[in-house]
């Protein structure tokens, strides 16, 4: 039997880091009213870097070490975003708040349900469309005539010292402190959204065993071997001019016999090669989205089962595929949304105080496209150099600064269709024609992109020499 070895003080710091930085961001969101804006960036940074340098330590577990360090990169983004909105003394995070809060409520609860809504639901500034057919959480009938969530039992669970007094306030019908937006109406969400507390919880766990089977089979089965039967060599098949595809496929198909092909022999693009794009283009999708719904969930299951969270609370880590027609939808539609707000504020900022631009014109809207992917450029990287990629600061960030060109794109081509090309074709196909027929260019247009770009974010990095 293995003698068993106490932790050491070195092999502890990841994890007391980790509890430094979740409850840095949860005081300084519990108590904006208390804290100088400078007091709470400080704060927020000196945490958010001692979390950071020892996040490749927390677990023997590497996947679950990237992810926390994601996590503590886009939690800082959005503490700091939420930090800059805060007016401190003359009303804290009041306009910022849960679209429920009561008077009653702990600052710790109110802080509870900010610290880690990185989506802002059920706040005034919610991503939109986080649940199905649902544009934002209150415009949706959730169900009122059930107990609210505000419950003085619920909110004793997370501040048992409470008065009765104070419980007692949050049983009462007082109306929340959180300005709702004037144009809200009802709509019909999907059967999760008013699902009660262990109705949830079962249909949470069921996912939960859904998505970890399904991970572990792309884990065993999705890979170019099993796909293809091809086993990738890198020094061949990873080669800076095989990130690009389009120039080869001209030369070699439309003018082979060019004397500037000749010239410059480009290397042919084979079926091999569309099958490694089409397999590492999947591969991203598919592996982080059933991770990350998987984690989505355990936390679903563990605050419903606690009591202090609504199911409606807990919208899908991402959103619904047949949605991304567009590569703009596919990033604002289906893609997770833990970036959206923090992210294009961030963006905003720099673009209006930094280049002095005027805010909502054609020209800044693609200047902040490309400032919110320059961020995510910018936070990839770092989570890569900090597990050893020495490449992280290379070639491999443009993957990110191209997305903003394919809405540039997208924007031409719908001009010129709306212009005229779309009556035209509406005489001849019909109403219902011409959107089954934008719909399926669409998707055949992201599967492109997508298997168009998928080695520019992949082949930097996996033939790096360090």
């Amino acid at each position: 039997m293995p003698e068993y070895t106490p932790a050491t003080s070195t092999q502890l710091q990841p994890l007391i880091w980790c509890v430094i930085w979740i409850l840095t961001c949860w005081i300084i969101v519990s108590f904006p009213h208390r804290l100088d804006r400078w007091a709470s960036i400080s704060l927020l940074f000196t945490a958010g870097y001692g979390a950071f340098k020892t996040s490749a330590d927390l677990s023997p577990d590497d996947t679950l070490n990237e992810i926390y360090t994601r996590f503590i990169l886009i939690g800082g983004s959005h503490i700091l975003h939420l930090t800059c909105k805060s007016k401190g003394r003359n009303g804290g995070l009041r306009e910022m708040d849960h679209i429920d809060a009561q008077p009653c409520w702990s600052p710790w609860y109110r802080g509870y349900k900010l610290v880690f809504n990185c989506r802002g639901v059920a706040t005034p500034w919610e991503a939109p469309y986080l649940w199905r057919g649902v544009k934002h959480t209150w415009e949706a009938d959730r169900g009122l005539d059930r107990p609210a969530r505000s419950s003085a039992s619920q909110i004793a669970r997370l501040n048992p010292s409470a008065t009765a007094a104070k419980q007692d306030q949050c049983s009462e019908s007082s109306s929340p402190q959180t300005t709702i937006p004037s144009d809200a109406h009802k709509s019909q969400p999907p059967r999760l959204f008013k699902q009660g507390r262990w109705a949830a919880v079962a249909t949470r766990i069921a996912y939960f065993v859904l998505n970890f089977i399904l991970l572990s089979c792309a884990y065993e089965f999705l890979n170019p071997s099993t796909l293809f039967d091809i086993v990738p060599n890198p020094s061949t098949d990873y080669t800076r001019e095989k990130e690009g595809i389009l120039r080869r496929f001209i030369l070699q198909f439309f003018f082979p016999h060019s004397k500037y092909t000749l010239l410059t022999a480009p290397t042919p693009v084979t079926t091999r090669e569309i099958k490694l794009r089409i397999f590492l283009a999947l591969e991203y999708v598919v592996g982080d989205y059933l991770l990350l719904s998987l984690y989505t969930d355990f936390f679903a299951i563990l605050w419903l089962s606690l009591g202090i969270d609504e199911p409606w609370e807990f919208p899908p880590f991402f959103g619904d595929i047949t949605e991304a027609y567009t590569m703009r939808r596919f990033w604002n539609m289906f893609w997770h949304r833990v970036i959206y707000r923090s992210f294009n504020a961030h963006a905003a900022l720099i673009s209006r105080y930094v280049l002095r631009m005027r805010q909502r014109t054609p020209v800044t809207r693609v200047i902040n496209g490309l400032l919110v992917f320059g961020i995510s450029a910018v936070m990839h990287a770092m989570v890569s150099a900090r597990f050893g990629n020495s490449c992280a600061w290379g070639r491999s960030m443009l993957y990110w600064m191209w997305q903003p060109m394919a809405f540039v794109l997208e924007d031409t081509v719908q001009a010129g269709w709306r212009r005229g090309l779309r009556s035209k074709v509406r005489r001849v196909l019909g109403e219902s024609g011409v959107r089954v027929l934008g719909r399926g260019v669409g998707y055949l247009w992201v599967v492109s992109w997508m298997v168009w770009e998928a080695p520019k974010r992949t082949f930097a990095l996996a033939t790096c020499k360090t």
